[in-house]
C-alpha cells in the first residue's frame, strides 16, 4: 500500500486549470458560452448522438445548455473541455471530470462526440487520454473511473485503448430501449513515476 497525500487540489488553487491540451488531431479547451450554437444543441437533441447518455431523458434548448455552461465554469468537482479539430477549429463534442471528490482524489470521466464526422476516427480515445493525464498530472487525482453501457463498444474500446480496466459489471442498472442492461465500471489509477 503506498502513502498518499489528501492535500486537496481545489480548482482555484491549481494555476494549470483552464489551459488548453492538444492531441495529434484534436485540441481540448475548456468550455464556454462561445461554443454553445443552435449545431450543439441539436446535437443534445439527436437520440443516435446521446442514446448512451442520460441527456437523452431531457430535451436541450439554447438557454438550458447555456446555463449549464455557465454553472459549470464555477463549479469545482466538475471540469469540462470543449473538443475541436485541430486543424479546422470545429467544436466537435465534449469531454468532462464530473463528480470530483477532493477527500479522495477521483472523479467521474464522460464524454460525447457530437459530430458524426468524428466517430470511429480515434477522436473519444484521444480525448480520454487528453483528459486523464491531465486529471493525474496536474489535478493529483488518484482515480478516474467511467460508467459505461454495456452495448457502447466505441465506449468501451476507447477507455480499453487507454489502460482502463473494468472493475466490475452492474447487473441490468439502466433502462435502455425498454430493456435493462448492464452498466461496465472502468477505472484507471495514478501510477507514480517509474512504476
Amino acid at each position: 500500500m503506498r502513502e498518499v497525500s489528501l492535500e486537496k487540489k481545489r480548482l482555484s488553487e491549481n494555476p494549470l486549470v483552464g489551459t488548453t491540451r492538444t492531441g495529434l488531431q484534436i485540441t481540448l479547451r475548456p468550455i464556454s458560452i462561445m461554443q454553445v450554437s443552435q449545431r450543439y444543441v441539436d446535437w443534445m437533441n439527436e437520440y443516435e448522438i446521446v442514446k448512451f447518455t442520460e441527456s437523452r431523458f431531457n430535451t436541450h434548448t439554447l438557454d438550458s445548455i447555456l446555463e449549464w455552461v455557465k454553472k459549470t465554469e464555477h463549479d469545482d468537482s466538475e471540469i469540462s473541455f470543449a473538443i475541436f479539430d485541430k486543424q479546422k477549429e470545429k467544436h466537435i463534442g465534449n469531454i468532462k471530470l464530473g463528480s470530483i471528490n477532493w477527500n479522495h482524489l477521483y472523479a467521474d470521466l464522460g464524454l460525447i462526440i457530437g459530430d458524426r464526422e468524428y466517430w470511429s476516427q480515434g477522436v473519444g480515445s484521444c480525448s480520454i487520454g487528453l483528459v486523464a493525464n491531465y486529471a493525474f498530472r496536474e489535478l493529483k487525482l488518484h482515480m478516474v473511473l467511467a460508467g459505461i453501457y454495456q452495448n457502447n463498444i466505441g465506449s468501451i474500446k476507447a477507455f480499453e485503448a487507454n489502460d482502463f480496466m473494468k472493475m466490475a459489471t452492474i447487473k441490468e442498472k439502466y433502462c435502455f430501449e425498454n430493456n435493462y442492461i448492464d452498466v461496465l465500471e472502468y477505472y484507471k489509477v495514478n501510477q507514480p513515476e517509474g512504476i
